[in-house]
């Protein structure tokens, strides 16, 4: 909108979309556009700062639509996308308030509304990739001999690649060993293998590069092995829908000679009450009968086993009142239409005994069709076993956490504690002290190496996860400007979790014990004869009393890793309750009780009076560690013969402090009465009884709390534990 009402000669326009109400009654001119960020004339900036494209593109479009929006009176934002898919502030901060009206007219969230916007707009981009994806692709084939274009065909089609997408599960039976898939993987990819040695069971067959003959060889048994394999997952699946399934029918019915039989698997009222005879067959693209038109229409291998089975069985199924449906599949894992037919209906089926969806059970039916397709790879004695060579130190990242020897490891934890580093810094700089150890807590400390603790062995890491937890302590101490040692019962306290009197700062390095046999408790309990377990759990029993310590088989019940820092916890615990005096043990008590640490888990907010200065958070926190307040004072300013400590510094009854401090718990419980609409009343009883007493029982009288209509009288009070 917009084309030609300024000027005749102009018809490009301002406004792919015209808002006419959008931010303070001002119509809003959106307008699309994509970018690039390897753009030739940006790409050096681009290089430099995410979203610097974007922002270009911002600014050239204010440039050219500013003056012609201004003129008509509107508001000009321009919309743009980097094509791989970052979006400019402009459109953010516009995606934001449209998240916010159809969250209230939707009644959902404003971050779901928000996450399906940028969804839906995102599968618009992707098509971008599914191009650059298929432009690809071709340029592989059109490069490629016969061989490997019907290698890629094959594997191209749907569902074939279901063994790569599959959750790796022993109990489900869908794991390959490392061998198996390191195979699997190099025969996927058609690399050359090194040796070209002669099959050992066809010594006038030269092994071929791409592996044919070593997936169809039928001397050996490999092949039978495969062929019963699929035939037998089909089978369950079958009875698993509740069909009436035999195995291996057939052979000899018609009182002939040919003992071959036509079903595989032989399933009752399939086809109109008819059964189904299905024969399970494997195919290579790669056969050289077929190898041309495989090489240019996908499926063609599968599609000529289908045929050929038919030509073989349709007769003696007739004979029998079957319907014959061969399942072919080449080695690459495409099926024959008639396959994918079958196991689309079997699929209908199961999903309505089992209450799934059929995509889900679809996908479950391939992975272990493929999963069994491709399993004992190794095994193929076609293979030069130069393929399957293991490597016992690798030196990778896998899902955010490092695989190596004891020096790669730490050092792969260092360069991630320099991505922590910059917030650390951030957060000494904030001006207020309770803010910065909320996000130090919450944000920046245990959390960060939470599943690097869970997945790699702690004697691997140790050290690294120290200098992390030293990087902790500085910043705690920068941000409340305290004079605290790693070393100090001060420090130790803090390092505790809250419900235990401490700020939460959980030492990495100590707790990372409990979260690798945590995980691994609850994910590989066969994994616990590793020495890396053993090591594990030798260093956590020396953390612990000898009633906490745990052995193997470790147990698998939920929230172990809770409760191994439970124990761990608990043995610190007990050690400062030890060495303290008899004040810091009662403290220590004290601060330990339920809720005494909430003061400490509120979001700062001045709003609800959940804030803290900077001179009271720091006071706050040395009281609550049981470190010196005020040594330069000396002694009481309202007592002189009374030493300043802890005690006396909050229960001087001088200097009105311990009645404001009443008065406002007095309020804030008061306040809750009122939102509970429980009709309270403020210092109520003075004077009331015979005694005419000018005490008052009651700082909030409540007049029908418990008991029937009886009135409650609550008095607030305030003692201290170091008496």
């Amino acid at each position: 909108m917009g084309s030609n009402l300024t000027s005749e000669h102009d018809h490009s326009r301002p406004a792919d979309i015209l808002l006419p109400n959008w931010a303070l009654g001002k119509p809003a001119a959106f307008d699309i556009s994509v970018t690039s960020p390897l753009n030739p004339k940006i790409v050096s900036v681009a290089g430099l700062s995410a979203g610097a494209a974007a922002l270009s593109t911002e600014e050239r479009k204010h440039t050219e639509n500013d003056p012609k929006c201004n003129a008509l009176g509107w508001c000009c934002v321009p919309l743009v996308t980097e094509s791989y898919g970052t979006w400019g502030k402009e459109a953010m901060d516009s995606f934001k308030m449209l998240a916010s009206r159809l969250a209230i007219i939707l009644g959902k969230p404003k971050s779901v509304v928000l996450s399906e916007l940028y969804s839906m707009l995102n599968l618009h981009l992707h098509a971008l990739s599914r191009k650059l994806d298929s432009h690809l692709f071709h340029s592989i084939m059109m490069a490629s001999s016969p061989a490997n274009k019907a290698r890629l065909l094959s594997s191209s089609a749907a569902h074939a690649s279901s063994w790569l997408s599959v959750v790796p599960s022993v109990g489900l039976g869908l794991h390959l060993d490392s061998s198996e898939f390191h195979t699997a993987v190099i025969w996927w990819l058609g690399m050359n293998f090194t040796a070209r040695s002669s099959c050992p069971f066809c010594p006038d067959i030269a092994l071929d590069p791409l592996g044919h003959h070593a997936v169809s060889c039928r001397h050996g048994g490999d092949v039978v092995i495969r062929h019963n394999r699929l035939r037998n997952i089909i089978a369950d699946f079958c009875r698993r829908a509740h069909l009436s399934v035999r195995i291996e029918v057939g052979r000899g019915l018609l009182g002939t000679h040919n003992y071959t039989r036509p079903a595989d698997v032989l399933v009752d009222g399939w086809d109109r009450a008819k059964p189904a005879a299905f024969d399970v067959t494997v195919t290579s693209p790669l056969t050289p009968v077929t190898l041309n038109e495989a090489s240019i229409n996908e499926g063609a291998a599968a599609l000529a086993a289908e045929t050929r089975k038919h030509a073989a069985n349709d007769a003696r199924c007739q004979a029998l009142g079957w319907s014959c449906i061969p399942l072919a599949v080449e080695t690459f894992g495409n099926w024959g239409r008639e396959a994918q037919g079958v196991f689309s209906r079997l699929a209908t089926l199961l999903a309505l005994h089992q209450g799934r969806s059929k995509s889900t059970v679809v996908r479950d039916i391939y992975g272990h069709l493929s999963i069994s397709l491709v399993f004992g790879k190794a095994e193929l004695s076609a293979f030069p076993s130069e393929i399957t060579k293991r490597y016992h130190t690798p030196q990778l990242e896998i899902l955010g956490s490092p695989i190596g020897n004891e020096e790669f490891c730490n050092n792969f934890v260092i360069n991630k504690q320099s991505s922590v580093s910059f917030l650390l810094q951030q957060l000494q700089g904030l001006e207020k002290p309770q803010l910065a150890l909320a996000l130090l807590r919450k944000c920046a400390a245990f959390c960060k190496m939470t599943h690097i603790s869970r997945v790699t062995p702690p004697t691997l890491i140790k050290s690294s996860l120290s200098e992390f937890d030293d990087s902790i302590h500085h910043c705690f101490t920068e941000c409340l400007a305290l004079n605290l040692s790693p070393q100090s019962s001060g420090w130790k306290q803090a390092c505790l979790s809250l419900s235990r009197g401490g700020l939460g700062l959980r030492s990495v390095a100590v707790h990372s014990t409990a979260a690798y046999l945590g995980s691994v408790s609850s994910s590989s309990p066969d994994l616990a004869s590793s020495h890396y377990v053993i090591d594990a759990l030798n260093l956590f029993n020396l953390q612990v009393s000898a009633e906490d310590t745990v052995s193997i088989p470790l147990p698998t019940k939920s929230h172990f890793q809770h409760d191994l820092s439970q124990r761990i916890e608990n043995c610190q615990f007990h050690a400062l309750y030890n060495s303290g005096s008899l004040a810091d043990r009662a403290r220590l008590l004290s601060i330990s009780s339920a809720h005494a640490s909430s003061w400490l888990q509120v979001v700062p907010s001045p709003r609800q009076g959940c804030n803290m200065a900077t001179s009271e958070m720091q006071w706050g926190i040395k009281w609550w560690l049981g470190l010196p307040l005020t040594p330069e004072l000396g002694v009481c300013a309202y007592c002189p013969d009374k030493a300043l400590d802890a005690h006396h510094a909050v229960t001087c009854k001088f200097g009105g402090d311990v009645v404001a401090r009443h008065n406002a718990l007095r309020n804030a419980i008061f306040d809750f009465c009122k939102r509970a609409l429980l009709n309270p009343k403020l210092e109520a009883g003075a004077g009331l009884g015979h005694e005419r007493r000018l005490t008052r029982p009651a700082d909030i009288l409540i007049s029908s709390w418990s008991n029937g209509d009886k009135p409650a009288a609550i008095d607030v009070s305030i003692t201290s534990p170091l008496k």
